[in-house]
């Protein structure tokens, strides 16, 4: 659950519990010890704000509701968030596709996306390790969570880094 969403259950549960407490409140009862006897228009007074009261706790319960829902209706649910922007490179397959072509081909066309993001870091894998780095880092930029695509491109990366070191020539200085 989110914060925000617990804050504004607590702040919903104490109004209700205050609008409990405000209607079965009873004001104590004036007693007559030698006092003066209340004038008849603060009884009328005192009267008109008891019934002003009535009306008032009645629609207290209603604009609490509507406050609570007008709270809660920013606060963003998974089906209101935005679609994750998506790294894709176009690509066609060429006339005599690889098998890393043909896996990308069809991973990329999986509607699922859990399903499409495993099999594309299939194919990433597998195009590494056939050494056809322009399939793998297409398959490695759709995958369409931030962890795992991150985590394959960065695996593209430092196997493209290993391949580049080993074909470089190993430049020894000699001190003559």
């Amino acid at each position: 659950m989110n914060t925000e969403l617990v804050t504004q259950l607590i702040i919903l549960a104490t109004a209700l519990v205050g609008l409990y407490k405000a209607a079965t409140f009873k004001s104590a009862e004036n007693s007559t010890d030698g006092k003066v006897e209340p004038s008849p228009v603060s009884e009328a007074v005192a009267r008109l704000l008891d019934f002003v009261g009535i009306f008032a706790f009645m629609l207290a319960m209603p604009a609490f509701i509507w406050a609570f829902t007008t709270i809660t209706e920013n606060i963003g649910s998974s089906s209101k968030r935005s679609e994750a922007v998506q790294y894709s490179i176009p690509y066609e397959v060429s006339k005599d596709p690889s098998k890393a072509e043909l896996m990308l081909a069809a991973a990329s066309q999986i509607s699922y996306e859990t399903s499409r993001g495993s099999a594309l870091e299939k194919v990433s894998n597998f195009a590494i390790s056939a050494g056809n780095y322009q399939v793998a880092v297409l398959a490695a930029a759709s995958i369409p969570y931030e962890p795992s695509r991150d985590s394959q491109l960065a695996k593209v990366v430092d196997s493209i880094e290993k391949e580049a070191r080993g074909k470089l020539p190993n430049k020894q200085i000699n001190k003559d």
